[in-house]
């Protein structure tokens, strides 16, 4: 009798360790989550020059993705890597001369934080792999 007893007090504290961690986790899994929200920034640029390729550093908040813009309709492969924005074509598309949204980056942080670094990370060059001179100006533009 008293190894009976012994048996449904053990499967009590089971499920009650169970349950436990099956609560802990949803709470895990919702203050995880909804406590991250993703914004999108546009990246400028201004040129007389077409671009073959390009690359840069984001500051000040979390890169998540790269797509869209003038790099997305000349059909690059736009990559990100930490902190890192690159994008090219295997095609040998170009982003025509002139002005307009480069790429638009999901970031995570506060999107006013976000910064592309003007130095020797900001590379741009022509379809033969020639230097383009870029500068930043005002943090998103090019």
């Amino acid at each position: 009798m008293i190894q009976i007893y012994h048996i449904i007090l053990m499967n009590k504290y089971i499920i009650i360790f169970i349950s436990t961690l099956f609560i802990a986790q949803l709470w895990a899994d919702k203050t995880d989550d909804s406590s991250r929200s993703s914004s999108t920034i546009d990246i400028l640029y201004e040129t007389v020059d077409l671009i073959g390729g390009f690359q840069f550093v984001l500051d000040g908040v979390t890169l998540l993705s790269a797509s869209g813009g003038a790099a997305g309709a000349a059909g690059f492969v736009v990559s990100t890597g930490g902190s890192m924005v690159l994008g090219f074509s295997f095609t040998g598309g170009t982003i025509p001369a002139g002005s307009g949204v480069l790429i638009q980056l999901e970031v995570e942080g506060n999107p006013d934080d976000a910064c592309v670094l003007d130095d020797q990370n900001l590379v741009f060059s022509d379809p033969v792999g020639n230097g383009i001179d870029m500068e930043v100006v005002e943090c998103l533009s090019i």
